[in-house]
């Protein structure tokens, strides 16, 4: 199950400043044996995130994830269309045992 809200505030003509919040709950114990470390008691998902759009077409900005060590991840999204987004999201800070991560997100408003 997950819980969001998000908010934009519209900075000018040309700018909008955007915070959202995530919280996934997982309820499947059988979920560890799918990732290659262990959740340990921590199996929720908070994201808090913040971002910058220019005109609605382009948009950076970064969330702080706090499933097992905290992290920051950053992200850039482009509409292509009227209701179609693309969006490519990194983490930031790479530690020795956590291996550089990319993800891509496609969005598709109905």
């Amino acid at each position: 199950m997950n819980f969001s809200a998000a908010n934009t505030f519209k900075l000018s003509k040309k700018w909008d400043w955007s915070l959202a919040f995530l919280l996934r709950f997982n309820s499947h114990e059988s979920i560890d044996d799918f990732y290659y470390y262990e959740f340990g008691d921590n199996k929720n998902r908070h994201d808090f995130s913040s971002y910058f759009s220019f005109q609605k077409k382009l948009a950076i900005g970064t969330t702080f994830r706090t499933q097992f060590d905290p992290i920051w991840i950053g992200f850039v999204g482009v509409k292509l269309k009227e209701k179609l987004n693309l969006q490519f999201s990194f983490n930031v800070g790479k530690e020795e045992y956590e291996p550089r991560f990319w993800e891509a997100l496609t969005q598709y408003q109905f």
